[in-house]
């Protein structure tokens, strides 16, 4: 079994490899000595280069949070580690700050429920994106290139603004985006509109992908993971069993409902 550490490095990475009489469930977040580990897996990707970072649990661990990540949410994980060769501690990062889990946590002990509002529902019709107005029983996902693109799509739709989105972009706090992982996860929203950098989220039920402006080239990360956000979104799509529709469209082409 291999776990994740939060706070402790493993050569390169943050990888240990366990073996014990102890029953680990896999996803679950576990306290081990006074330092938090996520189970990931029996294996992982690029296995060989974490043999030798054995770990002693010889005390029973104590689970923290049972299914802190679903199993489709490590399916991306593992994907992402092995399709750009990188390490888990800068793919894991990419969904949330572990460096301050405790933080992460304390808002999952007094999380708010927000109240549900309706959602949009979105289709393409007439060469052009339609918003509805409609109560959704899934998650769904529309993703900016950039702020410029959001922000310029809202200031010509500023009437959309009284609809209960939930915005993320480079700009948002630490808490607001700790406050939207609970939030997506438990499934108190439906709909999220971010820039690239907050696609991943640990999705209660994702089920609608929407892509603006495919051709930007701000859909390629420039630091180590370096993913295409097409490709990503395809991988959520085939894992989610989730529609995605990817659009090259300008903001005079933009129409509401």
């Amino acid at each position: 079994m291999y776990l994740f550490s939060f706070d402790k490095y493993a050569w390169f990475d943050r990888i240990f490899k366990v073996e014990t009489n102890y029953k680990l469930n896999v996803w679950d977040l576990i306290d081990h000595l006074w330092s938090i580990f996520l189970v990931l897996w029996e294996s992982i990707s690029f296995e060989s280069l974490y043999q030798k970072n054995f770990m002693d649990l010889s005390i029973k661990p104590q689970v923290v949070v049972k299914n802190f990540l679903n199993a489709k949410t490590l399916e991306i994980v593992h994907y992402m580690v092995y399709q750009n060769y990188t390490s888990y501690k800068n793919v894991i990062e990419l969904f949330f700050d572990y460096e301050s889990i405790d933080k992460l946590l304390k808002l999952e002990v007094s999380k708010k429920v927000i109240p549900h509002y309706f959602d949009m529902s979105i289709e393409y019709r007439s060469s052009k994106i339609i918003f509805t107005e409609t109560k959704i029983d899934w998650q769904q996902l529309v993703v900016f290139p950039d702020l410029w693109t959001m922000t310029n799509y809202w200031i010509m739709n500023g009437e959309l603004k009284r609809y209960n989105w939930v915005v993320l972009h480079w700009q948002s706090t630490d808490k607001q985006k700790n406050l939207v992982f609970w939030w997506i996860k438990t499934w108190n929203i439906s709909t999220l509109f971010c820039t690239y950098s907050q696609i991943f989220q640990d999705w209660k039920d994702l089920k609608n992908i929407v892509m603006i402006d495919c051709h930007k080239w701000y859909y390629k990360s420039q630091q180590d993971p370096r993913y295409y956000v097409p490709s990503v979104l395809d991988k959520f799509s085939e894992s989610y069993w989730a529609n995605i529709e990817k659009y090259w469209l300008q903001i005079s082409d933009w129409k509401t409902i």
